[in-house]
């Protein structure tokens, strides 16, 4: 039997409907208040005053919605109660199918397992419902709440008249897909994602997100759409507790600055800002801090002829990318290394449709000039290279007098290359400049942002690619570079832990 007030009449929003069914049904399932009858935050109340808008006809507007909140902040118990209030309290909704999906299993169980303990405590939901493993149907009424896990597959026929994606961040595009094709059926289906932000631009999250961007500053007209993202702006100070304050909605009730301080003194950077302030990362785990690599951009800036350079060549497949980089040492008026970098990448190009260029093949001629330019115009100490891809260049290359160097992608080169990059990047020295500067290269800065750590077994880090596989060959040819000037500088002593074999 459905649980609902007479249908009201059409009207600017059924939220003030919803919201009174909430607090009068439904109650807090875990924490400090489990049991006590549910008071919505002010956020949570304007989220449904908006989520149940309604056009001129009285029907609901939003098909689809995004809500973007740090953890934390109460979104789980939110999309719960939304969840309860279609299957139970919903006067428009004959046959209501309620799906709660998640990419994993234990992810999935989180808002079911919510809106099963509600009803479990509910005075009034108690005995109207039946609570399976799985699924919760209304006693004597048609109907069902369903959990299901992307990553268990099973999502084909399903036609639900509420989608309720959980961490969207962790989907893939084909199980999204399933899903919410399975509600071309419902007139009045709504599509509810909510989730924090992630770290691959690649992903139907970033997609989703940067659609509702574009929806908030009306790039784009999409009515059916609703968009609510909290969190810090970019460029915010992270670090700084009036920022965690505005980025977090819910702060003062479910989160305060003496619980977030922990997060922030236990996190990595890009967790901390990823999750307490939701706000979109390059990788999982940063290499660098947060505008570690921007603060050593140098005014615009050319190398003179005859100016001492390495090279550092990190060479691909057919189909990949290339990077190759000059790094220009200098010793400064405290008698500390520096070094001045510039790039040049070759990439495999998209189409039209946004997928790569499977007919692009690597220009190796263009890179092997690009070798004998440097060399003709510079003073070159070394050119590194990874003998895995490009023996046959190289074997040319030092044939022709170039000063070719092996430099194989292993542990006993990388790890000490990668500890000496980060000393020189994260270091400011006596006379006030960054030890190392480069001169702004966008394809460069992605790069160094894509690339993650990897801790070695003997000590040291290592890069890598993230698990997006996001290019970070300029990256690697960096540190190959920083590797050969640090090889030649016989009279710097080289960064704690460093060695070469």
């Amino acid at each position: 039997m459905t649980i609902a007030t007479a249908k009201p009449a059409p009207r600017y929003s059924y939220g003030p409907e919803v919201i009174d069914w909430i607090e009068t049904h439904c109650v807090i399932p875990e924490g400090a208040k489990i049991g006590q009858p549910v008071v919505l935050m002010g956020w949570q109340r304007e989220f449904i005053e908006e989520l149940y808008r309604t056009d001129s006809d009285g029907e609901l507007r939003y098909r689809w919605s995004l809500l973007g909140i740090p953890k934390g902040n109460g979104k789980s118990p939110l999309a719960a109660w939304l969840g309860l209030y279609h299957l139970l309290g919903d006067p428009d909704e004959e046959d209501p199918w309620v799906v709660v999906a998640a990419a994993a299993d234990k992810q999935a169980d989180i808002v079911f397992g919510l809106a099963k303990k509600t009803c479990e405590m509910s005075p009034t939901l108690r005995d109207k419902t039946e609570r399976y493993r799985w699924e919760i149907r209304p006693k004597g009424a048609p109907g069902k709440m369903e959990r299901v896990a992307a990553s268990s597959g099973r999502l084909d026929g399903k036609n639900p008249s509420m989608l309720l994606l959980d961490e969207l961040h962790e989907w893939s595009g084909e199980t999204w897909d399933i899903l919410t094709n399975g509600t071309v059926k419902r007139a009045r289906a709504q599509i509810i994602q909510i989730t924090t932000a992630g770290f691959d631009q690649e992903s139907i999250c970033f997609r989703e997100y940067a659609k509702g961007r574009r929806i908030e500053s009306g790039e784009v007209e999409m009515d059916d759409y609703l968009f609510r993202w909290y969190g810090a702006p970019e460029g915010s100070d992270y670090t700084d507790a009036k920022v965690w304050e505005a980025a977090n909605p819910s702060f003062g009730q479910l989160v305060t600055e003496r619980t977030l301080r922990d997060q922030w003194s236990k996190k990595t950077e890009s967790v901390f800002r990823r999750y307490f302030l939701n706000q979109w990362v390059e990788a999982e785990e940063e290499w660098l801090p947060h505008g570690a690599w921007e603060r050593c951009k140098a005014e615009p800036f050319e190398f003179e002829k005859g100016t001492k350079v390495a090279l550092g060549w990190d060479a691909s497949t057919k189909n990949d990318s290339t990077g190759i980089v000059t790094a220009a040492p200098r010793h400064c008026s405290a008698d500390k290394l520096h070094i001045r970098l510039k790039a040049r990448v070759w990439e495999r190009p998209y189409g039209p449709d946004g997928q790569p260029d499977d007919t692009w093949r690597l220009p190796i001629v263009e890179c092997e000039g690009h070798v004998r330019a440097q060399c003709e115009q510079f003073n070159v100490i070394g050119v590194a290279y990874d003998p895995a891809f490009i023996t046959w260049s190289a074997d040319e290359l030092e044939a022709a007098g170039l000063p070719m160097e092996e430099f194989p992608q292993s542990p006993a080169r990388m790890a000490p290359a990668t500890a000496a990059a980060s000393e020189l990047i994260l270091d400011v020295c006596e006379c006030g400049d960054p030890r190392l500067e480069h001169d702004g290269d966008p394809v460069l800065a992605r790069h160094i942002r894509a690339a993650v750590p990897r801790s070695m077994r003997r000590g040291g880090q290592m890069l890598e690619k993230s698990a997006t596989r996001r290019k970070i060959d300029a990256a690697v040819a960096m540190l190959m570079a920083i590797g050969v000037v640090l090889k030649y500088e016989d009279e710097t002593p080289a960064p704690a832990g460093v060695f070469f074999v």
